[in-house]
């Protein structure tokens, strides 16, 4: 049953939110900022926004970490977790770069 926690994200990595951390384990943490634009009318638009934290653990931080730009488009494959404060991020098992829609 381990597919009921998994989460399939796009967007692009936000602006300057890249940190690499060595303690206690190497990760890496980003913000992935995902825009919907829907209409609400013939003449108007409703544009949504939502930034989400991703950790990449161990080779996955050593991997991406100095490949990750603000702005490059990202695709992210993880669990739900959260943190001792009770804040939700994504867990990465897989990130790949995709390319950004304009």
């Amino acid at each position: 049953m381990q597919n009921l926690n998994s989460i399939l994200l796009e967007g692009v990595v936000a602006d300057d939110a890249i940190r690499y951390m060595e303690n206690p384990g190497v990760a890496v943490y980003f913000h992935l900022r995902s825009v919907r634009v829907s209409k609400k009318s013939a003449t108007s638009e409703v544009t949504e926004s939502l930034d989400i934290l991703v950790m990449a653990p161990d080779a996955l931080a050593e991997l991406w970490h100095n490949e990750l730009s603000p702005g490059d488009g990202v695709r992210v494959i993880g669990q739900l977790a959260q943190d001792s404060q009770g804040a939700i991020y994504v867990h990465a098992a897989h990130i790949e770069k995709r390319p950004t829609r304009h």
